[in-house]
C-alpha cells in the first residue's frame, strides 16, 4: 500500500510536467563547439553504432522513434551527420593512440569467416594499463590492426607485428600455438606467452587422445545427441555437444551432466536408464575426468583473472594434488608444473614482475567483429 501510494504521488507531480531533454540546464551548454546537437544525443548514437552494431539509418530511426514516443520537439540528425561523428571518433582515437608511448602486451590471433577469407586480429594493452586484480576487458585494450586474406602465412604475419613494432614498442605477445603464429614470433624475435586455455586443452590431447575408453565415451555421447535430438521426453537427459577441434576443452560439460545424472540415478525412467547405462559402466572414468575438470577450472580461473606472478604460482602450486588419486590426474598436474616453470623462466627473460597468459579478449574480439 505504502508503495502504491508513493508511486501514484510521483505519478501526480510528473505527469503534466513538459519533458526536457536534458535536466538542470541549457541544453545548448551541452552542446561540443561548432555541434548543434547535444553531446549525449552523440554519445547515444555513437554507442547505438559501436556496441549495437545499428546501421546508420537505423540508429537515425530509432532516435526519431523515441523522440516520437516521449513526445519530444528535437531535430533528428541524419545519417550522413551520424557517419561524420564516427569518423571524428575514430580519427581521434588514432591520434590518442600515437600519443600513447610505452612497451605493450599484444593479442594476435587469426579466424576463419564467411567467403573462405581469414580475419588476423593484433590487440595491444600497455604494460602500465595491465589489470591486476581481474581479467582484461574490450576497454583495456587497443585495435593495432585488422585484415583479412584467404591465408595467412607466417612471412605475412611477421611483416604485420614488424609495422606494429614500428610504432609501439613489444614486450611480449599473448596467443594460442598455431604454427604460422609461433613462426612469425621467432621470426620478430618475440617471446611468445602460450594461452593457458589452450596449452591444457594440449595436454589433455596427449593424454586422453589415443585413449580408448575417452573415445568410446565420446561417441557414445554424440549416438546420444542423434537418437534424443528431437525428442520431446528425453532432450533433457541429453549430453550437451561438443566441437570436434576443442572436444578436450568441450568435454567438461558432458562431465558435469553425466555426474548429475549418476547423481540421481534412482529417479530416472527405465527407458532413460537403459539408454544412459553406458554412464555406470564408465563411472570410474568420469570422476577421472571430474578430478582434471576441477584443476583444469580453478588454474584457469586463477591464471585469467590474476595473470601470473610470484604469489600466482605459489597458490597454484600449493593446491596442486602430489599423492593419491587417479594417473591422468596427477599427470595433468605435472604439466601444468612444467607450464608455471616455463612462464617463470619468461618472465625472468623479460624483466617482468607479472604476467598475462590468457588470450579470452581476443576471441570476444572476434565475435564482435563477426
Amino acid at each position: 500500500m505504502e508503495l502504491t501510494i508513493s508511486r501514484d504521488l510521483w505519478k501526480s507531480k510528473y505527469q503534466n510536467k513538459p519533458l526536457e531533454l536534458s535536466a538542470g540546464g541549457n541544453e545548448s551548454s551541452l552542446q561540443a563547439k561548432h555541434h548543434q546537437y547535444p553531446l549525449r544525443v552523440v554519445l547515444w548514437v555513437l554507442y547505438l553504432q559501436v556496441y549495437g552494431k545499428m546501421s546508420l539509418r537505423s540508429c537515425r530511426h530509432c532516435i526519431l522513434s523515441l523522440y516520437m514516443v516521449i513526445g519530444l520537439q528535437r531535430r533528428v540528425p541524419s545519417h550522413e551527420c551520424i557517419r561524420n561523428w564516427l569518423c571524428k571518433q575514430g580519427y581521434y582515437r588514432v591520434k590518442k593512440a600515437e600519443l600513447l608511448v610505452g612497451n605493450r602486451v599484444l593479442y594476435v590471433d587469426e579466424s576463419i569467416v564467411l567467403g573462405g577469407e581469414k580475419i588476423s586480429l593484433v590487440l595491444g594493452i600497455m604494460e602500465e594499463n595491465i589489470p591486476i586484480s581481474r581479467c582484461v576487458s574490450q576497454e583495456d585494450v587497443e585495435v593495432l590492426y585488422v585484415g583479412s586474406e584467404k591465408e595467412w602465412k607466417g612471412e605475412k604475419i611477421a611483416d604485420i607485428l614488424k609495422q606494429v613494432n614500428g610504432q609501439h614498442k613489444v614486450s611480449y605477445v599473448v596467443g594460442d600455438q598455431g604454427t604460422d603464429l609461433k613462426n612469425a614470433y621467432s621470426s620478430c624475435e618475440y617471446t611468445h606467452i602460450e594461452d593457458c586455455t589452450h596449452i591444457f586443452s594440449n595436454y589433455l590431447k596427449q593424454m586422453y587422445g589415443k585413449d580408448s575408453t575417452f573415445e568410446a565415451f565420446r561417441k557414445e555421447i554424440g549416438l546420444l545427441r542423434k537418437a534424443w535430438f528431437l525428442s520431446k521426453e528425453k532432450s533433457q537427459f541429453m549430453p550437451p555437444g561438443m566441437r570436434g577441434k576443442l572436444r578436450f576443452a568441450n568435454i567438461f560439460p558432458c562431465v558435469d551432466r553425466a555426474k548429475k545424472q549418476l547423481a540421481h540415478w534412482d529417479n530416472l525412467e527405465e527407458s532413460v536408464k537403459t539408454s544412459l547405462a553406458f554412464l555406470k559402466k564408465n563411472q570410474t572414468f568420469i570422476e577421472e575426468l571430474d578430478a582434471v575438470t576441477k584443476i583444469f577450472k580453478w588454474v584457469c580461473c586463477i591464471l585469467k583473472n590474476k595473470g601470473f606472478g610470484n604469489a600466482q604460482k605459489s597458490l597454484i602450486l600449493e593446491k596442486l594434488p602430489t599423492v593419491i588419486g587417479f594417473k591422468n590426474e596427477l599427470l595433468f598436474s605435472e604439466n601444468i608444473r612444467g607450464y608455471l616453470e616455463s612462464l617463470s623462466k619468461k618472465k625472468e627473460q623479460i624483466g617482468a614482475d607479472f604476467l598475462l597468459c590468457s588470450s579470452d579478449i581476443i576471441e570476444s574480439y572476434f565475435g564482435k567483429f563477426k
